[in-house]
């Protein structure tokens, strides 16, 4: 140091330690540093955007086509589903599979017993059932006879199974009585829905407003004639892909996953096709 009247001392830089501390970020002037990784940069974005589900493109909401983002549409997938013949039985196989299972509704407390197709009451748990939960049972299974109203089960059952093999987005239209009870479930055509996505890219939900009634926000959007149609929420319909990721909004269908096979094989068979001529 340096004064007036004051005695000067020189200090060698190599006495001179830094540490920023944890607080601060990664430890410095420890001597492991050099040339180390260096504190990460300040986030710029406000402490809100914690949780968001993955980096979607801004104004996501905006696009009128369903899975523009995806390098493969709803009607390719039916097409190639549709055009190779292999697949197509493949497919139908596992809809005649899911078809001849039975199946039973019972309470989740109710002892277990193996299900022998549908009846209220059979087996060994129905005795020890109330008579008003027996009823809503017995309401239950006479509403999946013909789930839309019109349509039986099995039937009913194998459109939905081509939707979630096919395209992965078997949907649900809840058709409701004027109290608010389920009435039926149509199947709508999951090519048509288009999935609208919240700041966190989740899909929104129900919530309360500052007078304590319940909102219901835009969850879906059907898009017709190339427009959106019509805003669906959480609760009007019943949206359900199989396969799921956290970096997409959209299923990823069991065709999807084979698509490079089945070009390859649609290909081969068109050679075929050609030479036979």
């Amino acid at each position: 140091m340096t004064g007036a009247g004051q005695r000067t001392e020189l200090v060698s830089p190599y006495q001179i330690q830094v540490s920023y501390g944890a607080s601060q970020g990664i430890a410095r002037g420890t001597g492991a540093d050099w040339f180390g990784p260096l504190n990460p940069l300040s986030p710029i974005a406000p402490p809100d955007v914690a949780g968001r589900r993955f980096d979607y493109p801004p104004g996501y909401n905006l696009n009128t086509r369903p899975r523009a983002y995806e390098p493969i549409g709803f009607h390719e997938l039916r097409g190639f589903a549709d055009a190779y013949d292999l697949l197509r039985l493949v497919i139908e196989t596992r809809k005649d599979q899911m078809e001849r299972q039975r199946w039973r509704i019972r309470p989740r407390h109710s002892p277990s017993s193996p299900a022998r197709g549908g009846g209220l009451g059979r087996g060994r748990s129905g005795a020890s059932l109330d008579a008003d939960t027996r009823a809503r049972i017995a309401a239950i299974e006479h509403f999946f006879q013909k789930p839309d109203g019109v349509t039986r089960w099995k039937t009913w059952l194998r459109a939905l199974l081509e939707d979630m093999f096919v395209i992965d987005a078997a949907t649900l239209f809840c058709q409701r009585t004027r109290s608010g009870q389920l009435f039926a479930l149509h199947q709508l055509d999951g090519a048509t829905i288009k999935r609208v996505i919240d700041d966190w890219g989740r899909t929104p939900q129900p919530y309360y407003d500052a007078d304590g009634a319940i909102v219901y926000p835009p969850a879906y959007q059907q898009v017709l004639k190339g427009m959106p149609a019509v805003n669906y929420s959480a609760r009007d319909i019943i949206y359900r892909p199989r396969n799921v990721r956290a970096h997409k909004v959209y299923g990823y269908s069991p065709v999807q996953q084979v698509l490079m096979t089945v070009n390859i094989a649609l290909r081969r068979q068109l050679w075929t096709w050609s030479h036979v001529q």
